[in-house]
């Protein structure tokens, strides 16, 4: 009898003394796996069966806090096609990129002019601080750091507030990083896991690092438009038409609008240079202050009325000058009339 309660006893101690992570359920596992299969948590080597190794209940450390970072804005193939000047002697070459582009863009600061800390153990609100952040959220202005693991329980990253956790593990940080996917971005309707996708789409379509807060924007817009979440193929469509207006120097909201517009009328069959013809052309002629309805609309007409088989940059062009020249407002209602007359005449 004695014998069974010390075993009891041993093993009870021995639940006492493994990570929080694992000490209810292994949710910490599945969320790694969860990241893993998205490209946002690396492993640290392979199992015997081929299987990624995690090391959950290892410390988490700087370097690998910032790589998890730039992962969760959607920003790797930024940084991995950019070129960074960080002033650090002590960040690995696996961590170059993220720690670079992070600094350069003020994500993060080092612990003196040449030392990141790279291997310095990170803490819950540290941590925490880092995820709010890539969800739009600002120190100083919507959270204390020193309340940072707080205010990511109350945005439902953690079960409970980790402040006082004095041994923060890879464990805990896929949890949090995995539970922030389904969180909207600040003020938007759109969740992290749609702006990740759409950022890596658009890096993919224009090589282009546009503001996370800007993706945000055109994520929401697109989601009302859709009326709940985006597919993949709605995310490669709006990629490939952004791309193309971009440069236009429009606002982030009119180039959601004519996106909405387009996929509307047409899906996502429309060549990204047709696109970019059209709309450089429009906003060549009127500036950026035509209102977005009726730019998109005058975008949508343009294209959509290339039956005598004319370039689009010339409609674009004869419909400007024409209006221009009648002293008349442009709008969508113009722009047709007026294609109606010239096309029979352009060739």
């Amino acid at each position: 009898m004695k014998k069974f309660l010390t075993l009891l006893l041993v093993l009870a101690m021995i639940c006492c003394l493994l990570p929080a992570a694992y000490a209810a359920d292994n949710t910490a596992e599945t969320a790694a796996t969860t990241l893993y299969s998205l490209g946002l948590f690396s492993g640290t080597g392979t199992n015997s069966d081929g299987t990624p190794k995690f090391d959950l209940n290892r410390t988490l450390n700087r370097a690998e806090a910032v790589t998890m970072l730039v992962n969760l804005l959607g920003k790797s193939d930024a940084a991995a096609s950019g070129s960074w000047t960080a002033p650090f002697k002590d960040v690995p070459d696996w961590a170059k990129a993220a720690v670079g582009y992070a600094y350069e863009n003020g994500l993060v600061g080092g612990l003196n002019a040449n030392t990141f800390g790279s291997k310095q153990p990170v803490t819950a609100n540290q941590f925490s601080a880092l995820v709010l952040r890539a969800l739009g959220y600002k120190d100083g202005q919507d959270f204390s750091f020193a309340d940072a693991a707080k205010f990511a329980e109350k945005l439902g990253l953690t079960e409970t507030d980790l402040t006082s956790v004095k041994t923060f593990l890879r464990g805990d940080a896929a949890k949090i990083a995995a539970a922030a996917l389904s969180v909207d971005y600040k003020d938007s309707d759109a969740a992290l896991s749609q702006i990740i996708a759409m950022s890596k789409e658009l890096a993919a379509q224009s090589g282009k690092d546009i503001p996370v807060d800007e993706i945000a924007a055109l994520v929401t817009k697109l989601t009302d438009s859709k009326g709940g979440k985006l597919s993949a193929e709605d995310i490669a469509a709006a990629a490939k038409i952004v791309a193309a207006e971009y440069d236009t120097g429009l606002p982030v909201d009119k180039i959601a609008d004519i996106t909405v517009t387009i996929i509307n009328s047409k899906g996502s069959d429309i060549p990204a240079a047709e696109i970019a013809e059209v709309v450089k052309a429009v906003v060549a002629k009127y500036g950026t202050d035509v209102p977005a309805d009726e730019l998109a609309d005058i975008a949508v007409t343009i294209i959509e009325s290339k039956g005598a088989d004319v370039p689009a940059d010339k409609i674009a062009s004869a419909a400007a000058a024409a209006a221009s020249g009648a002293g008349v407002a442009i709008s969508a209602q113009d722009v047709s009339g007026i294609i109606t007359l010239i096309q029979g005449f352009i060739k």
